[in-house]
């Protein structure tokens, strides 16, 4: 069916080139402004507006700004954030002289956000000559529905060669409105030669995570922009509009996937201006792909990575802060949010717990809210929460929310800089569990030789059920100096070194907890495992056998602590056990 379409489009071009002189299939920006990035007072430095269309004016008595950051536009594909106009009651934003000479079907798209949960009333007015008429739109009421919207492709009736564009508050309107990314586009009549452009090629996707992917392609530099289709188990989902011809790659997101997996595609367009060029046909399918919301998301930055999160106002820093829960290891990264920035979590499959781990600065606490979305578009608060000056603090949210489901986190300050530092954030399905303690056991493989830079034993405990793997803490007795290490994986023993210094009682005397480490999600890490101190006055030559002793029996092992039947080549630690009770532990090499 999707081919037979295209045929059909490409069979339509094809009459209407023959025809001559009527419209093409395709359509051509005739403007746009993002507002800037920056702030402009209201009257005439907001004719800086109208960028390179040479005969476009911009005018009004509304000023851009761009704070808070908290209200920039969002939330919906071609949100630019930074500038946009700031509405209050009795303001207007005018653009006159729109070129539209030779062009038809002429649409008109722009961002709103409304403050209220009314209907919006700010009045869009377009005039081709005859004077100002307004334009019908219309956004989503009540509760939960302030935020911003794309309103895409309004159909505006001309066959004038300019037209212009009015929005305007009424002066008795309480609420409050912004204007962002003011789009406007129209087919043109074609005269003479057209040429069809080429597909796209090497169409691929990557970076697929939940709820967002790259495309990437080859690009046509003939192409006045790109169409990007995306399919949803063989059936058209959504398109995205790319601007330029040297454009190759488009980041996707906010596409809200299921619970279970999708069957993904897509495909791309390369759009002609429709004066030399048409529109090409769509590029073969990339590879299929999924979208599935996340199980649960763990992210601590330690990596120096956004771990797929969308991050507007903030940056990832190191950091070294200890962590609120006692014996947790420091956090060593941060997303730092300025004021009204945000961090916006991928979907996830469903909610029932929130950890955030943050601090503020300065000398008062600093606050940030959390909201939820089943579509990416519309937030609901669940609450806001307070963070202190310096220390660590983690907020434990229990909610239950069905999903697939978006967490949004935002700083809420206002005036002045109040940065705010999350260093680990966790979302899980379930109420976690924590894991039993296991039970650590006498150590083994005792090497305690004088000036050997091999010496230490072996660790033991037991293991588990889902653990992920085990942290081992070990204390030199007497001087309380203390290490921590994380075996590979699931193991239940472990070599610890103690270099020269020989584990003989006194000073050196040493001991050792385990703790089961949980995935972080469905199971939280275990308490400390009971204390177990290595006395190798019991277990080694210290226990010198008497010239009469006899052999009981004699074992080798790995410097791992596998014991082998009989050692090859390597360095391996020898046990010797005398029927007088004494145990010899010597380093043989073979």
């Amino acid at each position: 069916m999707k081919n037979s379409i295209l045929l059909l489009k490409t069979l339509f071009v094809t009459i209407l080139i023959i025809a001559g002189n009527v419209n093409v299939w395709g359509q051509t920006q005739l403007f746009y402004t993002d507002m800037g990035k920056s702030a402009i007072a209201a009257g005439s430095s907001l004719a800086i507006l109208s960028g390179a269309y040479n005969d476009v004016t911009c005018s009004g008595d509304v000023a851009v700004t761009t704070t808070p950051a908290s209200t920039v536009s969002s939330g919906y594909d071609g949100a630019s954030g930074d500038g946009y106009l700031d509405f209050s009651a009795g303001k207007y934003f005018e653009i006159t002289g729109i070129n539209t000479s030779n062009y038809t079907d002429i649409f008109l798209s722009f961002g709103i956000r409304k403050s209220s949960t009314a209907a919006s009333e700010i009045v869009v007015e377009y005039n081709t000559g005859s004077g100002y008429m307004p334009l019908s739109y219309s956004v989503p009421t009540g509760g939960g529905t302030t935020g911003w919207y794309l309103m895409k492709d309004l159909s505006i009736p001309t066959t004038s060669l300019s037209m212009s564009i009015r929005f305007t508050l009424g002066a008795t309107v309480a609420a409050t409105y912004r204007i962002d990314d003011v789009k406007i586009i129209g087919t043109p009549v074609a005269s003479g030669t057209i040429t069809q452009l080429t597909a796209p090629q090497n169409v691929v996707v990557s970076n697929n995570i939940a709820d967002a992917f790259d495309v990437l392609w080859d690009a046509n530099t003939d192409a006045s922009g790109y169409t990007i289709n995306v399919y949803k188990d063989g059936t058209f989902y959504q398109d995205y509009s790319v601007s330029g011809g040297s454009t190759s790659t488009y980041h996707v997101k906010y596409i809200m996937p299921d619970a279970t997996t999708q069957r993904m595609t897509c495909t791309v367009i390369a759009e002609g201006d429709n004066i030399d060029f048409s529109s090409s046909d769509e590029s073969a399918e990339s590879s299929e792909f999924s979208l599935v919301a996340l199980d649960g998301i763990n992210v601590d930055f330690g990596d120096g990575l956004a771990n797929g999160f969308d991050v507007t106002s903030g940056t990832l820093t190191t950091v070294n802060k200890a962590c609120e829960t006692t014996g947790a290891a420091a956090h060593t990264g941060a997303i730092v949010l300025s004021n009204g920035g945000t961090i916006v979590l991928p979907a996830v499959k469903n909610i029932e717990q929130i950890e955030i781990h943050a601090f503020g600065g300065g000398t008062s606490s600093r606050s940030f809210k959390v909201e939820t979305s089943n579509d990416g578009i519309s937030w609901y608060l669940i609450s806001s929460y307070d963070v202190p000056t310096s220390a660590d603090k983690i907020n434990i949210i229990e909610q239950s929310i069905l999903g697939p489901v978006k967490l949004r986190i935002t700083n809420t300050m206002t005036g002045g800089a109040n940065p705010i530092s999350f260093e680990e954030i966790v979302v899980r399905s379930v109420i976690p569990i924590q894991l039993d303690a296991p039970s650590a056991t006498a150590a083994t493989g005792i090497a305690s030789i004088t000036s050997d830079p091999n010496n230490g034993f072996y660790a033991n405990w037991t293991p588990v059920s889902n653990a992920t793997g085990y942290k081992v803490t070990v204390t030199q007795v007497a001087v309380s100096t203390t290490t921590t290490v994380y075996p590979a994986g699931q193991v239940t023993n472990l070599w610890i070194s103690t270099g020269t210094t020989r584990p003989t009682g006194g000073a050196s005397t040493f001991s050792y907890t385990v703790v089961a480490l949980g995935d972080g999600l469905g199971y939280l890490d275990s308490p400390a495992s009971n204390t177990v101190t290595v006395v190798p006055d019991e277990q080694t030559s210290i226990q010198s056998p008497s010239a009469s002793a006899n052999i009981l029996s004699v074992k080798y092992y790995t410097l791992t602590g596998i014991e082998v039947q009989q050692p090859v080549s390597g360095i391996f630690i020898q046990k010797v056990i005398y029927d007088n009770g004494a145990v010899e532990t010597i380093k043989v090499i073979k």
